[in-house]
Formats: C-alpha cells, sequence, structure tokens
C-alpha cells in the first residue's frame, strides 16, 4: 500500500503556520514506519546503556540524531520524506513541551517573598551576565558566527541561554543522583524551576518582539523612536489580551470540563479532544500576529488553570507522548541539519578559516562563560546560608544543566541566520556537555562530602528527649493515614517537642509511566490520575492533622515512583537524607470491612517486599504498623508493650516512654520472665544453646534500660506493669492469648538478640518471619481481628549496610 504525501521543501512553522511547496512524493507504509522504528527503538537501547553512567536521555537521543544526520549509510538507508516528516513531528514536539513546561510552573512563586532558592537562581543569573559581558571583546574579536549587527542583541541573547537552567533535565539528574530528596536537591530543584521560568519568559517575549513585523529593531531611528514604541506597545498589548483571556475565560471551560468528569470515572473521550482543540486554538492565535507558535504555547500554559483534573489529564497525555516519541524525533530532525564537517570549515570576518583547534578554543570559552557565571553566583549565595565548600560548588554545576529548550533557540538563531554552521555545532556540543560532564563531577564531590559526615545513630534510644523528632512514613493508600499518624503523634512525646513527619506516597511506576519535573519532590504535580486522586485523598487526613497538632508540628509531602524492588531504596534513602530516626511502614496484609460489619483480609505481597527490604537496609529504626481500626477507637486506647529483652525490645521500650505523656493511650508494661531450670528443660528437648556471654551482655543492658524506665514512668503510676513467668515460646503465646481483647494495640520489638528460652518454638510455624517471633503471632489473623499491632526495629550499627553510599545526608 502507498502512502501520498504532500511535504515541503522548506517547512516553517516557527511563528507564521505551516506552509507548503513542492511534489508530491510516493512511498511505501512499511518503508516509512520501519525507519521511525529503528531511530526509536536505537534510541531506547543507547539509553538503556548509557543511564548506568547516570546520563539522562537526552544523551543517547543526542547521539543517535548526530548518527542520523552524519553517518553517510546511515542517512543513505532513510527515505527521502522522512526527514521533513521528522521536521514537522519533532516542532510540534516542542510546542507541546513548552506548554507543559508552562503548565507545570506556578508564576506566582516570583512574587513570593525570595528565598534560599530565588536568592540562588538569581544571583547565578546576574553573575553569568556579568562574565558574559566581560568577555564581550574577547568574543567580538574572535567573530564567534554572530551577525555583524545588533551585536548586543546577541550578547544578551548569549547571556539568556547560558543563564537558564533546563529544569526536567535537572530533576532527573537529581533523582539519578539519589538526592531529590534531600535538602540541596529539593533548593536546587526549586531554583532551577524558578530559573527556568523567569528565562523562558523573557526569551518568549524577547522572541515575539524580535519577530514582529511591527518592530524593526534595526530601522532608522532619525526621525525619533515613535514607530518603535508604537510596534512595542501593539506586542504587548496582545501578549497581555492573550493572557488576561487564558486566566479569566478559560478556568470557566475547565471547570466545565471537570464537572462534566467526575473523579473516579474515565474521562470522556469528545471532551479531551475537546480541550486539546481549544489548547491548540489559543495556540494557532500566535499565527494572526506572527508570534512564535512554541514559545506562545509556553506563555499559553504559564497562564492556563493548574488545578483540576484537566490539567492532569494534559500533563499526562502529552508527556508520555513527547517523551515516547516526540522529543527524540526533534532532536533527530535537529541532528540531520547539524553537520560535523562545519567544525573545521567557514571563515571568521578576518578571512581566517576555522580549525579543529580555533574550534575547539570556541567551544571552551563558551564552557567557561556559563560554567563560571552558574558556579559564582550560586556559590556566593550558597556559602552566606551556610552550605559547605562541596555543597555550594555541587549547586553551582547543577544549576547550570541545559536542555531541549536551548536545542531549540540555538537551531532557530541558526535558521534565521543569525549564527552560521560552525557555531551552531560549536552550541549544541556546548548544551549537551552540561548534561554529560555535570552528573559525573558533582558525584565526585557528593562523594568526598560524605567521606567527611559520621554517620549517627539514628534510633530513638539514641535520641535526646527534647530534640526534634523526624519519621518517614509510607503510604499505599488514604486507608491507614489516620491510624499511622495516631503512632506517630504519639511518638512526639511532649506537645512542646517538635515532630517533623515525612509522609511518602508510594506508587508502583509502570513501564508507561513518565515522571513530570515535579513529581517526585515536595508540592510537587503529579501526572497521574489515580496517583493525582490517592494524593488529594490524604492530603486532607494530613491537614485536618496539622491543623489539630499545634506548634512545632510539620508535614512534608513526598513520593516515591519506582519499582517495586527499587521502592525501598528511596524510602531509606529519604530516611537518611532527613536524619530521620523512625520508618513506619503499613503492614502487607489490611482489613477490609465487607456488608454486615464482616472483615476480610487483603493481600499486597509487593508491600510485603518492600517491607523486608526496608528492614534489612534501613538507615534508622523501624515499625510495621498491622492496622485493624485502630484510628476508630475511643480514647484513650489502652497499650501494651511486651518487652522479653534484646536491643529490638529496648527499643519499643523507649518508644513507650515516648508515647507515656500522651492523652490518648494508656500504656502497660508487659514483661515476660524466664522460670527457674527452663533452660535446662529446653536444652534437653529440644537441644537449645545458648551463648552465655552474648546473653549476660543483653541481660545487662535489658536491666539497665527497664530500670530506667521502670523509675521514670512506672513508679510514679503513669504506666502500667505486669510480670508474667513463662518457660518457652508455647506458654508464651498462651499468655499473649490470653492479653487478646484487653488492650487495642501491641507493641513489641522484632526479635533483637532477646533470650532464646522465652520464644523457643515460636518461629517453627510462622506465617511472617520478618516480624519476629512473637510480632508473628500478634499480626496473625487467628490472633486477633480488632488489635493493632506495631513491630519495632532497631537499627544496627554493626550490621548496617552502608546503604548511604549513594547517597547524601
Amino acid at each position: 500500500m502507498d502512502l501520498v504525501a504532500n511535504v515541503t521543501d522548506d517547512i516553517r512553522v516557527w511563528g507564521t503556520g505551516c506552509t507548503t511547496k513542492g511534489a508530491n512524493i510516493t512511498v511505501t507504509y512499511s518503508v516509512f514506519f520501519l525507519n521511525l522504528l529503528c531511530i526509536h527503538l536505537a534510541t531506547k537501547f543507547l539509553h538503556e546503556f548509557l543511564r548506568r553512567y547516570g546520563q539522562p536521555r537526552i544523551v543517547s537521543e543526542f547521539i543517535i540524531a548526530l548518527m542520523v544526520g552524519n553517518v553517510r549509510w546511515i542517512g543513505s538507508t532513510l527515505e527521502n520524506h522522512v526527514g521533513r516528516v521528522l521536521n514537522v513531528v519533532g516542532q510540534f514536539s516542542m510546542i507541546c513541551y513548552l506548554f507543559v513546561l508552562g503548565l507545570e510552573m506556578k508564576p506566582r512563586t516570583i512574587f513570593r517573598r525570595p528565598s534560599w532558592d530565588a536568592a540562588i537562581a538569581y544571583s547565578g543569573v546576574i553573575t553569568t551576565f556579568g562574565v558574559c559581558f566581560s568577555f564581550y571583546r574577547l568574543l567580538l574579536d574572535l567573530e564567534y558566527g554572530f551577525s555583524n549587527h545588533l551585536d548586543y542583541h546577541f550578547l544578551i541573547a548569549l547571556a539568556l541561554i547560558l543563564s537558564n537552567t533546563a529544569s526536567p533535565i535537572l530533576t532527573r539528574l537529581t533523582t539519578d543522583l539519589k538526592i531529590g530528596k534531600s535538602h540541596i536537591g529539593r533548593i536546587v530543584v526549586n531554583a532551577a524551576i524558578l530559573n527556568d521560568m523567569v528565562n523562558t519568559l523573557i526569551t518568549s517575549v524577547g522572541i515575539a518582539i524580535m519577530k514582529s513585523p511591527h518592530v524593526k529593531l534595526d530601522r532608522d531611528l532619525s526621525d525619533g523612536y515613535t514607530q518603535e514604541l508604537l510596534g512595542l506597545s501593539w506586542v504587548f498589548f496582545v501578549i497581555f489580551a492573550q493572557t488576561m483571556f487564558v486566566i479569566i475565560i478559560v478556568p470557566h471551560f475547565a471547570e466545565w470540563i471537570n464537572e462534566r468528569n467526575p473523579e473516579g470515572k474515565p474521562m470522556k473521550g469528545f471532551d479531551l479532544a475537546l480541550s486539546l482543540a481549544v489548547v491548540m486554538a489559543l495556540t494557532q492565535f500566535a499565527t494572526v500576529v506572527k508570534f512564535d507558535l512554541a514559545f506562545n504555547a509556553f506563555l499559553i500554559g504559564l497562564a492556563f488553570p493548574k488545578e483540576g483534573r484537566l490539567t492532569t489529564m494534559l500533563i499526562s497525555k502529552i508527556n508520555f507522548m513527547i517523551t515516547t516519541f516526540g522529543l527524540p524525533y526533534f532532536l533527530c530532525a535537529i541532528g540531520m541539519q547539524a553537520h560535523l564537517g562545519a567544525w573545521d570549515s567557514g571563515t571568521d570576518m578576518y578571512g581566517t578559516k576555522w580549525t579543529f583547534l580555533r574550534s575547539l578554543l570556541k567551544l571552551l570559552i563558551l564552557v567557561t562563560i556559563g560554567t563560571v557565571g552558574k558556579v559564582l553566583g550560586s556559590f556566593i549565595v550558597a556559602m552566606i546560608y551556610g552550605f559547605k565548600f562541596t555543597e555550594a560548588i555541587a549547586i553551582g554545576l547543577l544549576l547550570n544543566v541545559k536542555g531541549y529548550f536551548h536545542i531549540l533557540v540555538v537551531y532557530l538563531a541558526f535558521k534565521s541566520g543569525f549564527i552560521n554552521a560552525n557555531t551552531f555545532i560549536i552550541f549544541l556540543f556546548v548544551i549537551i556537555s552540561t548534561v554529560i560532564y555535570i552528573p559525573l563531577v558533582v558525584r565526585l564531590v557528593l562523594k568526598r562530602a560524605r567521606r567527611s559526615l559520621q554517620r549517627p545513630l539514628m534510633t530513638l534510644q539514641g535520641l535526646d528527649p527534647s530534640a526534634e523528632v523526624q519519621i518517614v512514613m509510607g503510604i499505599i493508600g488514604p486507608q491507614h493515614v489516620s491510624s499511622t499518624l495516631s503512632i506517630v503523634e504519639a511518638t512526639r512525646g511532649q506537645s512542646t517537642t517538635p515532630l517533623t513527619v515525612y509522609a511518602m506516597d508510594l506508587v508502583e511506576k509502570a513501564d508507561s509511566s513518565v515522571i513530570s519535573s515535579q513529581d517526585v519532590y515536595v508540592e510537587g504535580n503529579t501526572v497521574e490520575e489515580g496517583i493525582s486522586r490517592m494524593r488529594e485523598e490524604t492530603g486532607l487526613a494530613f491537614e485536618n492533622y496539622v491543623q489539630d497538632g499545634g506548634e512545632g508540628l510539620t508535614v512534608v509531602r513526598l513520593q516515591a515512583i519506582a519499582n517495586i524492588g527499587n521502592m525501598h531504596e528511596d524510602l531509606c534513602r529519604a530516611a537518611q537524607e532527613t536524619a530521620s530516626v523512625l520508618i513506619v511502614m503499613p503492614f502487607h496484609r489490611t482489613q477490609q470491612i465487607m456488608e454486615g460489619g464482616n472483615r476480610r483480609d487483603m493481600n499486597h505481597p509487593g508491600l510485603r517486599h518492600i517491607n523486608r527490604k526496608v528492614l534489612y537496609h534501613a538507615p534508622c529504626s523501624v515499625g510495621i504498623l498491622v492496622d485493624r481500626g485502630l484510628s476508630e477507637v475511643e480514647a484513650p486506647s489502652k497499650v501494651a508493650i511486651i518487652f522479653i529483652g534484646g536491643s529490638d525490645d529496648r527499643e519499643a521500650l523507649v518508644l513507650a516512654g515516648r508515647m507515656a505523656s500522651y492523652p490518648a493511650f494508656q500504656l502497660t508494661v508487659v514483661r515476660f520472665l524466664q522460670e527457674s531450670g527452663a533452660e535446662t528443660k529446653l536444652a534437653r528437648t529440644r537441644g537449645l544453646v545458648i551463648e552465655k556471654t552474648v546473653q549476660e551482655k543483653e541481660m545487662h543492658l535489658d536491666d539497665e534500660c527497664f530500670a530506667k524506665f521502670f523509675e521514670t514512668h512506672i513508679a510514679g503510676g503513669r504506666v502500667g506493669y505486669l510480670e508474667k513467668y513463662i518457660g518457652s515460646g508455647s506458654e508464651a503465646v498462651v499468655v499473649l492469648k490470653a492479653l487478646d481483647g484487653q488492650y487495642r494495640l501491641f507493641i513489641v520489638g522484632r526479635d533483637g538478640c532477646r533470650n532464646p528460652v522465652l520464644t523457643a518454638g515460636m518461629g517453627d510455624w510462622a506465617e511472617c518471619p520478618e516480624l519476629g517471633p512473637v510480632g508473628d503471632v500478634l499480626s496473625s489473623s487467628d490472633f486477633s481481628d480488632k488489635a493493632s499491632v506495631l513491630i519495632i526495629q532497631q537499627h544496627d550499627m554493626e550490621r548496617d549496610q552502608d546503604f548511604g553510599d549513594d547517597d547524601l545526608k
């Protein structure tokens, strides 16, 4: 079957729409799609290889693009029409890219009171402008391939490009560098988004002015500036009118779409198509006044409503399309016009031929201007705000990352004749070099910084009772938020103790998932509709929690989008970077209330895998909460702390000490003690052998910890106390069964080198051995359907897995 396409010899859609002129070209469907498929697969396979070295997707796309445009045998296998189709698809993709970029940004942040991230962002821009103007004479003498007129316009444009930061690329790099949720990572990302928004906004308006037929900046101004002022006034009026239309009228349209598509139901195809048509119509308005389509799309996205289901759906669908197909084809279109032969060809204004070394010098000077400018400004402000030397350097290097927007601007300058082919190639290498070398340098800088840091003992037992408590809370849905918050709030102890909760939504990443520039950060936008709905429901619970929590209470929302096998890394990394003392995770079995009040256990195998990994790799103590309606119990809830001995039970006892002053809990400590002769009996029946030295050491630590707890809490009557003498694990189970119905929450240590006599035989038929022998019995559905259980594991430095090799505290 043949495909007849009327393609153009020269397609121009930037600013004036798409015009066609040329002849009909007949090609086959099979060859056409085979060419596109080969490009897509080559990019994907190369990215799978380079991602091991911390390189984002843009690097593999750039390499494939240069190969398509410069390797002769590859170009010969492509049909003639492929280049033209790639050009149109790439240009359309950049329109969508800039629209989504503006849609994900919040322009109100520009007018807020300047913070650390704003100061770092603006300082880097100012110093880059200063360095660029300092090199003005050198740039002019070397004749960088610019046109000989309007030198100051090119200097400003050059400073804008070099001072801008590609926030989507930087977001991915911070995630790959394992610093996304750290203090440095959040500041860098926020600074990059602010920098990107301001610079892209200035560039969009500037290009609108430069390309407007009503403004001729190179005309004779001997008759005055009347014509120029009128032209500029017209341009700004049109931009203002369009922005006001989007701000005032479009929200009503978006609200109408949201009402027609309530949460929980699939969005109607007609409504989605209508919304896309409205967006495209607004973007096409630029052709009437000769604006640039892509940059006008950014202005529309910036003014578009930020809340609601329509915005979330637009970001999700457009992001998936351009990330999967659009952006690789855009770079291929660029690569087919970027000829490496221009590196050592052409002459400057003095007639001197460009050589390899002169082009290399040109590249180094541009890289130096951009790097020194960004690093210098960011470094100075970061040092003022108290960052260490290596951290300040890392911040400046990260903010020097460039991306697709910069490639688009350079391409437009080349197509418009403002720069020659040699300068075009060099600018492309300048842009891509910031993406290649900066992650490697930053990784080295951060690794050196980590070596100077000593890892603290991140446990409740090692924490000062008056110090701030920081806890990471894993969330898989809104059903357990209230119960988990009850536990977390109780660990605060006194109401005056500062408490920071890092609530992390755990989202399983599918193969088709697309992570936008703000998905994994605090207050970030979420692209998936189901994820957004879950965050809204949990957000309501957190808002009520913060309002009732009083002063000193802070909740930070985080989000982890990863495969089940790697989800624990985000949790452990967040705990280490925030110096948290406890990770609280939900149990993988949950109870669902059926009709008639009956309860049914629901199993989540993926969550069990995550919990096992967290227990093994966590850099702090871990709590697994088996929730059986704890939040539904009227206060005060009766709580039993099972103390047998060992490090985990000691950590649970310390937690009980912090809960003693919590009014919603009424605590009782149940201590299991060994009967006389039990050890000899078990040695004869089960062949149990006990290491006396280790056991005596643990018993000494147990007695010391319990004596302190008894004197502080039990002697004063704030906490109840029971003693149970047992001789084996079977007797311990009988005692635990007798406690069922008396308490609504059990707190117990996982294991921790406790006395093996008291738990002998309990683990022989364990359903969940990762919870320890006592935790497995209490969490079993045979034990109770109303008593919740919190299993505590204390962080053990001796078995530390050195998880923080790729993390920064």
